[in-house]
């Protein structure tokens, strides 16, 4: 055995240390003590497969009924809309107030009271309208007028196009044009706008601009049937980029001193109604 004080191994029997004179009754023996974690075992293979076949079904409960719920909502909601097509509100009503018992957190539920609110003839709150600005209702308001005068077709555009550039890169532009109004014009005035290949606008290198206002003054009596007019302007555009042009607005003159400003919605349908010379 070990004493304890000096720790000199000493044979086993003396009461008293024979080395330091310590009392010897009370000791470790610790050659014959055992170091092994006596009573720790492992649990068995087998019932650590139970435990862990035993989650998996907790899981898969969990799983189902998450599913199942899901289901339940959408029938009970499938139940609201049949009861809507029966238009009876009472009947709707009751499937309602049991698909909110069922289904108190559903994000389905403000469909569900839309549902009895149509039944119901209740309406929803309107939206106010934007502000129309004035000079916007002033233009449309000077379209809805120009339409019907435009069906009449008191301006025939039979022609606009574009000549081939110049040693200089000019272009010039030809309108043939008839006055299909019952007055003289005097003046007219069209407003082109140059475009590249690509749409975008290409201006004069010498304007430094991508419109143009053609005028031709005269004295154009209505001619509704007769050979149209034709108006040319040389060296309109100075570029190689132009690709096509396109009137935007037209300007009429007449004799008694009114004038037609005719905008690009009115201009074009003066150009659908017009005929391809």
């Amino acid at each position: 055995m070990i004493c304890r004080r000096c720790g000199v191994d000493i044979a086993d029997g003396p009461d008293f240390c024979p080395h330091c004179g310590v009392s010897l009754k009370t000791h470790i023996t610790l050659r014959n003590y055992n170091y092994s974690k006596a009573g720790a075992k492992k649990m068995p293979l087998s019932q650590r497969m139970s435990l862990i076949a035993m989650a998996v079904c907790i899981v898969g409960i969990a799983i189902m009924i998450g599913l199942s719920k899901g289901e339940q909502e959408k029938k009970d909601f499938q139940a609201i809309l049949d009861a809507f097509e029966t238009k009876n509100e009472t009947v709707l009503m009751l499937t309602v107030g049991q698909f909110k018992k069922n289904h108190p957190n559903s994000p389905l539920l403000v469909d569900a009271e839309r549902y009895l609110d149509t039944l119901r003839g209740v309406e929803e709150t309107p939206i106010d309208a934007e502000p129309v600005d004035p000079v916007e209702q002033t233009r449309l308001s000077e379209i809805q007028r120009l339409t019907p005068i435009a069906r009449d077709s008191i301006l025939e555009i039979s022609t606009v196009s574009l000549s081939d550039p110049n040693f200089e890169s000019a272009r010039n532009v030809t309108i043939l044009w008839r006055n299909k109004s019952k007055r003289t014009v005097e003046e007219i005035q069209f407003k082109i706008v140059a475009y590249d290949a690509n749409g975008k606008e290409v201006p004069c290198t010498k304007r430094n601009t991508a419109s143009a206002t053609l005028r031709d003054k005269g004295n154009f009596t209505p001619n509704s049937s007769g050979d149209p007019h034709k108006s040319i302007w040389l060296k309109v555009w100075y570029t190689d980029r132009l690709h096509h042009i396109t009137l935007q607005q037209v300007k009429i003159v007449y004799a008694d001193n009114s004038i037609e400003i005719l905008p690009p919605e009115i201009v074009q349908l003066v150009l659908d109604k017009s005929p391809d010379d």
